[in-house]
Parts: structure tokens; sequence; C-alpha cells
């Protein structure tokens, strides 16, 4: 009941963070029965709200191109749904129902939980839990502002990342500190300090994988620099997340493709759990087109089967959500770290080692022989580092669909040099996205605009 009490109250709080820099705040108690978290049950239980690690960003997905929208569920769509679809600049957000107010949202949580934390003076007995309950907070903070800067910002370029604007970081539960956008780089030092010291404090097991540990932490490291281009560094931290997870490749032949969502929830390659509800945009959304997306498969590939679905007017539908449901995971899981690991290493040069973490990765993903137990997977090579970047790219295209990557992929394989646009073509009109525009940057809402004052993108 105390838990319940807390998170009502502090969910209405967190619908204001949406007004940071606005100037209006009530400091009193705003309900006599109003509870303040003071102890350490009170900030795990504020983390453990369940839509702090299951309310994700849809950006990523939305924003990018794993999908598209027949013309006639296009007119079905509500106006902002169409305008995100088209890469409108305005009216894309309902008002208490976007990435933007979800991140300060959940920023807020991790801030009152470190707060919370600050008051209280661990002892021996409890210094563990403290360590581990600050360590999910501060990993909360650092993933939901990576996840914001992903889709809200420039992708990092080390010649214009101080001069590129961020997001704003909001540290503390303080309403009344203005709105800045900090630069890129500000942005990225933020995150990646705050996962840093995470790793140092957060347990190798978790009860739950709703709770991240110390591997989370480093698949979360990988994740950032593999964004930021630092390829050393994302694979050193892949590696070290390889190494401490108690995670597992998951074996696709043990999956039944006819299911109507054949994996599971919190299967054996979650490493931490992470989802968002399937947006309005997204609900009758098919894959690309057969010929686009899911003709990549080769035939004895069990992703074709596992992921896609064919349905009854011929278009292809997705089904392999790690959530084992609609929703889409956007979580960290073993495969991406692999992928990670495999790309970082061919960027610098370590063709084989490279091919060897891509071809672990695909040995559980194509078709065994029932009889003689005999994988059809014949292990790849590369003649060169761009062969290799080349080969694995492919496989991330395919294993990462719908996990709320592809934005920051695209944006980063761009800034590569790979040249993605793209285009969505409704009622006789293209809708274009160039190679390396601010397209890419998704606007933020225009209310905040107003309250706050900080540029738009």
């Amino acid at each position: 009941m105390k838990t319940s009490i807390i998170y009502k109250s502090a969910l209405c709080i967190i619908c204001l963070t949406i007004l940071a820099g606005c100037k209006k705040f009530l400091e009193e108690k705003q309900n006599k029965n109003q509870v303040i978290p003071n102890t350490l049950q009170d900030a795990q239980a504020v983390l453990d709200y369940p839509r702090t690690f299951q309310n994700d960003n849809f950006l990523g997905i939305a924003w990018g191109d794993d999908y598209y929208v027949s013309e006639a569920r296009f007119q079905a769509l509500p106006e902002h749904s169409r305008g995100m679809y088209t890469f409108q600049r305005t009216n894309l957000y309902q008002n208490l129902s976007n990435d933007w107010q979800s991140t300060y949202e959940r920023a807020y949580i991790a801030n009152t939980s470190l707060e919370t934390l600050e008051k209280i003076d661990p002892s021996s007995v409890n210094q563990d839990e403290y360590n581990n309950i600050k360590g999910q907070a501060l990993f909360l903070r650092a993933r939901v502002f990576l996840t914001a800067l992903h889709s809200f910002a420039n992708i990092y370029r080390a010649e214009t990342a101080e001069s590129d604007l961020g997001i704003a970081l909001r540290l503390n539960t303080n309403f009344n500190e203005p709105t800045v956008r900090l630069p890129v780089s500000e942005c990225y030092d933020r995150v990646i300090a705050d996962i840093s010291e995470s790793a140092t404090l957060l347990q190798p097991v978790q009860v739950a994988v709703t709770r991240p540990g110390k591997a989370a932490a480093l698949g979360l490291l990988a994740r950032t620099y593999h964004s930021m281009r630092q390829y050393e560094r994302s694979a050193e931290f892949a590696k070290l997340c390889i190494d401490q997870t108690s995670a597992k490749l998951l074996d696709y032949n043990g999956l039944t493709a006819s299911a109507a969502f054949p994996i599971h929830q919190f299967n054996s390659e979650v490493i931490q759990e992470g989802r968002v509800s399937t947006p309005t945009l997204l609900i009758n959304a098919s894959v690309l087109s057969p010929k686009s997306i899911y003709d990549l498969y080769e035939t004895n590939d069990l992703r074709k089967t596992i992921f896609f679905r064919i349905n009854n007017d011929g278009t292809i539908g997705y089904k392999g959500s790690y959530t084992g449901g609609t929703a889409y995971f956007t979580g960290l899981a073993l495969d991406e770290i692999y992928l990670i690991r495999a790309e970082s290493l061919a960027r610098t040069g370590k063709t084989a080692e490279a091919m060897t973490e891509l071809n672990t990765l695909l040995s559980f993903r194509y078709k065994r022989d029932p009889v003689t137990k005999v994988s059809t997977y014949i292990n790849q090579t590369a003649a060169s580092p761009a062969d290799a970047v080349s080969k694995i790219l492919l496989e991330r295209r395919r294993q990462l669909i719908h996990r709320g990557t592809r934005l920051y992929d695209i944006k980063k394989q761009n800034a590569e040099g790979a040249g993605i646009d793209i285009t969505r073509n409704i009622n006789g009109s293209a809708y274009v996205v160039k190679a390396n525009s601010s397209g890419f940057i998704a606007p933020i809402p225009e209310n905040i605009i107003q309250l706050s004052g900080i540029p738009q993108n």
C-alpha cells in the first residue's frame, strides 16, 4: 500500500516535468496524504515501478525504415500519427504522450531515487543494497538520456559535438531550474559518467532482468561508444559484457515458428528489459515490403519465419519481439552486444576476430538438420575489414529489426558515408529524408519550446 501511494504521488509530480523551465511550482505538498520516499525500500520501489523500464521511447522505431503503412491505413490514423509517418515538423505529439515527456518522467524517477539515497547514511549491513539501488538509478538516467540523444540530437561527431545541440540534462528534481539544451559532447560525457559509476555499484546478478545488473551497464557503455563511433571502446565494453553476463544466445531451433509470438519474454538473451507499447502509428504497420526486408533472409534462416508472418492480404507482419507480444523490445540483449563487438572489431581492422563473433551469433539462427542435428549455417569469411563491416551491418539489419536502434543506426552509418535516405509514398506524394539531413533529428514538442524557450531542431 505504501509503495502504491509513492507511485501515485510521484507520478502526479512527474507529469509536471514536461514543464521544466516554467516558473510556476508550488513548493508545498499538494496532498496531505502524499508520501515522500525516505528509505532504501522506497528508493528501490520508485525504480521498480513498471513504467520505469517498460515505457521506452518509440521514435527510434517510428522515425526509422523498418515498416510501412498502407494508404488505407494511413487515412485512418490520427493527424499526429500521419505527420509522424510523413516526417512533418509540427503537431507530431500528443501533449502528454511523447518521447520528450517520457524521457524526463523517467529521469525524474531516477533523480527521486538518488535524492532519497542522499538522505540515508548507509551502514555496513546495507551498503551493498544502497550501492545497488544507486547504480540502478544512475543506469536509468543514463539510458533515457542516451535514447533521447539518439532521437533529438545529431549523431555524435567529434568535429561538431561541442557545437551541436543535445538535450537538457535534468540531474535533480528541482523544477525551478531553467531548461537549457547542452552541447552533444557534454550530454555524452554525462551519460558515460553515469553508466561508468553504475557499473562499479551494480550487483552482478539481479533478482530479475527488469533491474539492470553490472553486465547491463557494460552493455550500455558498448552501445554508447558504438553510437559515438569510438569503436575500440565499444569493442572493449562489449567483450566485458559478454564475459560477465549470465545471458546466453537463444537457439532459434527451439522456437515454434508457427506461434503468434515465438520468442518469449525474459528469454535467455535478455540482459536488461526494456519495451515500448505499440504506438498508434505502428499498430497496423507491416514491415516495408517482401523485397526490402523479408527477402533479406535466406531460406534456412530461421528468422524468416520466427520474425515474420504472411498476412491474408499478402503483406508481411512482424511477430518477433523479445517481449513475447505486440510491444516492441528496446532493452539490451546479447545478440546486439555480439553485433556491436563484431562491427567494432571490423572497423578497427580485426577482420578475423570480427567474423568469429558474427559466426558465433549466426550459428544459433539457422536451421539444423532434424536427423543429423548439423547446422545448415556455413561460417562466413571476409576479404577485408570493409567486407566484414558490410556483412555485419547486413546482419545487424536482419537481427535488430524493431529494436529501437534503427534511427541511430541510420544516422551513424550516414556519418560513415552510407548515404541512407528514407522515402515514404502516400497518395502519389513522396516524403523524403535525405542522408545526413536534419530531417533525421526529431523536433521537440511545441509546448516544451513555448514553456522553456529552448531552441527547436
